[in-house]
């Protein structure tokens, strides 16, 4: 059975998008591994997908100039391979910083580090945690505490793990009494 020029030219353009997609992946896998990474120990809501594609394309570019930097700065030989706009430095290199700058970013604001520096000079009052329960208990780790049920009960105790909202999930506490 022969193909006629029209299915060719389908299936040229198919093979031809579906290399530009891979091409388009790998290029964004930094990008989406800090995503991936960052987001992962937090405390809130993930944002919409729309927003977290817009900030794997912000992370994308900040690991490709760092990748740009460190090929630069250390003299890295990228060897005789493809250099194109997708394949510039070792892809294994993109990775390890955008790893090194997820778990970065996630410690400093998992920390509250950042709001600290702005609250410190007094751009912002927030902190970096999802609600005011999550800063409260976080501040107060080793504070005895005491609290309230819907029905009238209350627990006391010291707190090791709480939900990041007071609606939703199981704290528990050391020493326990009810």
């Amino acid at each position: 059975m022969q193909l006629t020029q029209s299915r060719m030219e389908r299936a040229y353009r198919m093979n031809w998008i579906a290399e530009d997609a891979v091409s388009l992946l790998m290029f964004l896998a930094s990008g989406l591994v800090v995503v991936g990474i960052f987001r992962s120990p937090a405390s809130y809501p993930p944002p919409s997908v729309f927003n977290q594609v817009v900030q794997a394309l912000i992370f994308t570019i900040i690991v490709q100039n760092l990748c740009w930097s460190f090929v630069e700065l250390f003299e890295v030989n990228v060897g005789e391979g493809d250099t194109s706009w997708t394949t510039p430095y070792p892809p294994y290199l993109s990775l390890t910083l955008a790893t090194a700058l997820a778990v970065l970013l996630s410690a400093t604001y998992g920390s509250d580090t950042i709001h600290k520096v702005m609250r410190h000079i007094r751009i912002t009052r927030e902190t970096s945690f999802s609600s005011e329960w999550y800063s409260a208990f976080h501040r107060h780790r080793n504070c005895y505490v005491i609290l309230h049920l819907a029905d009238g009960r209350y627990l006391h105790g010291w707190p090791e793990e709480w939900p990041s909202q007071p609606e939703k999930g199981i704290s528990n506490s050391r020493n326990i009494r009810g």
